[in-house]
């Protein structure tokens, strides 16, 4: 287990008696970093894995939410801890690690009436879909560098069963036919303009249930108008609409409501742009609502962005992002910046051929001819050998890559993070190398550093003595293992010692 340096600064300032040591944080890092290093124990750094393919991948994960969610419920994403309140809870819900439960759970993930539902705490706009109305007491606010390293989405999933027959006319409210087939055209559609679909019979919905309401969104063409979108939203006495969803290209569109009555239903499609061509037209009942989490960046490091929940309506795909991967082009690699010591290189589960396959490091001073073919066109070997930071493979035939390796674990801000137990040993060597700089400029005597040093090599030495030690559980197995072993006999039946 590894701690926060700041356990370490604290320390820190508490035996030199500083008050403010802000000025001094950068050298502290520094300093803890090199600590970190000598000791160099098993346990003083972590084993990952990263791989590499032609074109990387954003990490992703998903929450999925089987029930509106109940007041103490939460979710904790990248470690920021969100929790469910209802509106009457002591501070109302308002607090940025804090979510408003809704009537329903699209109104809780996407709140129509008010800036604190779920999509506005993790994108901070009042309206999600308009990307309008700062809602600056929202997480991703208060908490920008866990929050805003990724992106968040919501889908809304349903039974299948549809409730639109597109066999039928779509018509608009006035009983003219919009469409015979399929799909629903605009064409120079003034701003503002609506379609209705009003062909959802008395007995298709049942009040209270939740329905998604979807089409696919394509041939768009906008105005250049910010308002420029094709959008859902309910009215009338079909039900009441969340998030008032928008596109401003082509894709999937879709929004989710409440059925308040079986009567004639007033469902729209409001057009703001030059032309756009609905297809695909659906409406189902609604069972789960999924958060999608995507990484902004591509690459390996993504899959640090942690996932976790204690809401049993709640489930989390994975316990951090998955399935993030950096590039691999040429037949060559960056190491990751956290690398301490590669151990082992493989050929990646995705590779098209020799998926799993061990490489090993070339030995040979001739790196780039090694396994060449006959004529000298393909490499064959599979071999990698490492130049300053970049890993080069000598197989030709390998599209995905592996790589295992000792990291430096750092946290949120890039700063290392200590193992648990080195924490002293860490907080006397900043403090050796603070009174050094001291003792170089006369103000402090030789013997008080030589204190300072024999201290810390002591402490270097425990925590590494420490780390070595098997514990409870290891020394209960070996316990184990040797009083369970069988002496051998000889053919004569002697015992061999």
């Amino acid at each position: 287990m590894h701690v926060h340096i700041d356990r370490v600064f604290t320390t820190v300032a508490r035996n030199l008696g500083l008050k403010d040591f802000s000025r001094y944080t950068n050298n502290w890092i520094e300093w803890s970093y090199e600590a970190e290093k000598l000791i160099g124990s098993r346990d003083t750094f972590v084993q990952k894995e990263a791989t590499y393919d032609a074109s990387g991948a954003q990490a992703t994960g998903t929450i999925i939410f089987a029930a509106n969610p109940t007041s103490g419920d939460s979710i904790t994403l990248n470690g920021v801890k969100l929790y469910f309140r209802n509106s009457t809870d002591l501070g109302e819900a308002k607090s940025p690690n804090e979510i408003q439960i809704g009537a329903t759970l699209p109104d809780t993930i996407d709140n129509p009436t008010s800036p604190f539902g779920l999509m506005q705490s993790l994108t901070g706009f009042h309206k999600v879909a308009f990307q309008t109305g700062t809602y600056t007491n929202s997480a991703i606010f208060n908490y920008p560098e866990a929050l805003a390293v990724a992106d968040y989405s919501i889908t809304y999933n349903t039974d299948g069963v549809e409730l639109v027959d597109l066999n039928d006319p779509l018509t608009n409210g006035n009983g003219a036919t919009i469409v015979s087939a399929t799909s629903l055209n605009f064409a120079s559609n003034t701003s503002g303009s609506t379609q209705h679909i009003s062909n959802i019979t008395n007995a298709d919905l049942v009040v209270g249930d939740i329905y998604v309401i979807s089409a696919t969104v394509s041939n768009y063409t906008g105005n250049g108008n910010s308002n420029s979108a094709v959008g859902f939203s309910t009215s009338g006495g079909i039900g009441t609409g969340y998030g008032e969803a928008r596109r401003f290209d082509n894709g999937t569109i879709y929004s989710a409501f409440t059925a308040l009555s079986t009567g004639q239903p007033d469902l729209f499609i409001q057009d703001n742009v030059t032309s756009a061509t609905l297809s695909d037209i659906s409406v189902q009942k609604m069972t789960t609502a999924t958060l999608t989490v995507t990484a902004k960046e591509i690459g390996d490091k993504g899959n640090e962005y942690t996932l976790a929940s204690d809401n049993a309506n709640a489930k989390v795909s994975a316990l951090s992002l998955t399935e993030g991967k950096d590039i691999f082009r040429n037949q060559q690699l960056t190491l990751p910046e956290n690398n301490v010591k590669l151990l082992g290189v493989r050929v990646g589960a995705s590779s098209t051929q020799n998926k799993h396959y061990e490489l090993r490091r070339a030995s040979g001073p001739h790196r780039e001819r090694i396994g060449k073919n006959s004529n000298e066109t393909t490499q064959r070997a599979f071999r990698y050998y490492v130049n300053g930071n970049r890993l080069n493979i000598q197989h030709d035939s390998v599209d995905e890559i592996t790589i295992s390796y000792l990291a430096y674990p750092v946290d949120l801000r890039g700063w290392p993070k200590i193992k648990e137990g080195h924490e002293t040993a860490v907080a006397q060597y900043i403090m050796w190398q603070m009174k050094l700089i001291d003792f170089y400029n006369g103000k402090l005597p030789q013997y008080i550093t030589k204190e300072l040093e024999k201290r810390w090599y002591y402490l270097c030495g425990k925590a590494r003595g420490d780390d070595g030690m098997p514990t409870s559980d290891e020394l209960k197995q070996i316990g184990n293992m040797w009083n369970t072993l069988l002496p051998i006999k000889s053919s004569n039946g002697l015992i061999n010692l």
